[in-house]
Parts: C-alpha cells; sequence; structure tokens
C-alpha cells in the first residue's frame, strides 16, 4: 500500500511541474477555442502558439477602419466586446488586417474616407480589404462635409463581385469606368455572381454616358423660360428601352428591371458629388410601374429655383 501512495504522489508531483507549454497541440488549440479574440491575441507570446491560434475560426461583427493621412483607426467588433481604437502606423494597420482576416468569418467591413485623397500606401491597403471575403463592405466620409472631392479607387470589380454580397462605395469614386458598371451588371445579370446588391457614387457625366452605353438613352438638358428641360432621346434603329422615370424638381431617377436586378440611376442636378448621386445594382423582385415608363423625345421640366 505504501508503494501505491509513494507512486501516486510522485505522480502529483510530476503532474504540477508540466507548464502550459508541454500541453499537446490540440488540448491549447481546444481552450484557444474557449477564449475570446482578444484573449486568444494576447496569448500569441512565441511562434507555435501563434501558429495554434492562426488554425482557431473566429466570427467578427464587424472590421471599422478610419483613413486619412495623418493617423488611422481600427476597431475590431467581434461576437464578444473587443475593440481598440487608437492612431496606426500604415505598416500596422496593413499587418493587423492581413492577421484578424486570416482565420475570421468577417460579417461586414467598414472603411471611413477622410481626405480628399488618398496615396498609394492607402491603394495598397484598400486592394487587401477588397480581397477578403464578408457579406457587407461599406465605404463613406469619416467626417461629415466632406462628400465633395472626397474620393477611392477600386480595384476590378469583377473580381469582388464574388466575395462579398452588398457592397455600398458612398464617397466619389472616380476609378470605375463604365465599361466596369457595365460589366459588372451583365455578371450579376447572369452570373455565377455572390453579390447582390452594389451602390458607387460617380460623376454625372459618367452616369449619363453608362445611360447611354448601357441602354442607349441619350440625355439632353437646357434652360428655358419655363425652367430646367430635360430630353431622353433613343437612336430611331434600336429597340425602345424598358427605362422608367421617377421625375423630381431636383432629380430623375431611372429604373431598368431585368432579370430579377433592378438598375437605378440617379441623375441629380444640383450638386454632382452629392450623397446618394450614384448608380445602384440591386437583386429584387420589384415590378415596374407602368405609368412611369421614360417617354422618349418628351420635355421633362424641373421648375426648381437653384435649376434656372
Amino acid at each position: 500500500m505504501s508503494q501505491e501512495v509513494n507512486d501516486l504522489v510522485e505522480g502529483m508531483d510530476r503532474l504540477w511541474q508540466v507548464s502550459f507549454m508541454d500541453l499537446p497541440d490540440d488540448i491549447i488549440v481546444d481552450i484557444f477555442k474557449l477564449l475570446d479574440l482578444s484573449s486568444q491575441l494576447k496569448m500569441r507570446v512565441n511562434k507555435r502558439l501563434n501558429e495554434l491560434q492562426c488554425t482557431v475560426k473566429n466570427v467578427l461583427e464587424e472590421i471599422e477602419i478610419n483613413l486619412n493621412s495623418d493617423e488611422s483607426e481600427l476597431t475590431v467588433t467581434p461576437t464578444t466586446s473587443f475593440a481598440y481604437p487608437r492612431p496606426l502606423e500604415l505598416d500596422q494597420l496593413e499587418q493587423g488586417i492581413r492577421r484578424l482576416t486570416a482565420n475570421c468569418k468577417i460579417a461586414r467591413i467598414s472603411i471611413g474616407i477622410a481626405d480628399f485623397g488618398l496615396n498609394e500606401d492607402y491603394d495598397r491597403l484598400l486592394e487587401i480589404l477588397f480581397s477578403v471575403e464578408a457579406d457587407t463592405l461599406c465605404i463613406y466620409p469619416w467626417q461629415a462635409g466632406i462628400f465633395i472631392g472626397a474620393h477611392v479607387n477600386v480595384p476590378n470589380p469583377l473580381d469582388f463581385s464574388q466575395r462579398f454580397r452588398d457592397i455600398s462605395i458612398d464617397v466619389f469614386c472616380d476609378s470605375m469606368t463604365v465599361q466596369d458598371l457595365i460589366a459588372l451588371r451583365k455578371l450579376m445579370l447572369e452570373g455565377p455572381c455572390k453579390l447582390e446588391w452594389f451602390n458607387v457614387d460617380i460623376s454625372l457625366l459618367t452616369r449619363k454616358i453608362f445611360v447611354k452605353d448601357c441602354f442607349g438613352v441619350e440625355i439632353e438638358e437646357s434652360l428655358t423660360p419655363h425652367g430646367r428641360c430635360t430630353i431622353y432621346q433613343c437612336d430611331g434603329d434600336l429597340a425602345e428601352p424598358e427605362l422608367y422615370v421617377r421625375h423630381e424638381e431636383i432629380y430623375d431617377e431611372l429604373k431598368n428591371i431585368e432579370g430579377g436586378l433592378l438598375t437605378s440611376i440617379n441623375l441629380d442636378r444640383c450638386d454632382v458629388n452629392a450623397p446618394n448621386c450614384g448608380i445602384t445594382f440591386r437583386k429584387c423582385d420589384e415590378k415596374p410601374i407602368a405609368k412611369n415608363k421614360l417617354r422618349l423625345n418628351h420635355r421633362y421640366y424641373s421648375h426648381h429655383a437653384d435649376l434656372v
């Protein structure tokens, strides 16, 4: 009996001498799974623990990044509370984003743009974010009142269309061409495509060219004693386009519904870079309203004082 007691005591002594790093990999991974992301990241004190943590899948509700030329902030919101907004250098920001997105399922990526333009380094950072898979991507003005001039460059839309379900670019985007927009619309119509909702703010000129190249309709505007006059014209050799118009004092909204895809073009007449002055593609079951069918060569007048 005394020998059995001695063996038990020696076994307990050996057990107390075992450190965390003596545990097998599968046990450490199971421990990681019990922790929130913040605690997991704090435990990455060596190469082995870092590699093991990378195998643990986490869920992030949102990655929020605010960018300007002076400082940037990164806020992360997983299913358990975890956030660290603070000024970050670009290299830190890039490293942090790569690390967070390596083993996380992300619901939403939010990018705030606070400058009138970002440099090439930030363009590289945006390319990284566009290469991540997430449900929603939203780019918006970080500070109020900077809609005019704030802009962003985006990579090839045919690439990111397979990684996001919803994309909203609510700052001025001068890198997307009419050809990009037409190709993206075609992909959303014909598939396969993950993207279900896309909105981008672009110049009034680009919107008009899109209407012409996509639907064969030219937009002619002029000032008359009766107010601003808008005429939609179409080449007589082309089939009449399936366009519907919502005519208001300060804007027209053109709509096309085809194959379960709504194409909406906002033609704002007051401020070409105001919010929501863009093009939207959205998968939906909406039905066109017959009375709103666009009347070609009809004179649409707007009498708002700012337009005359």
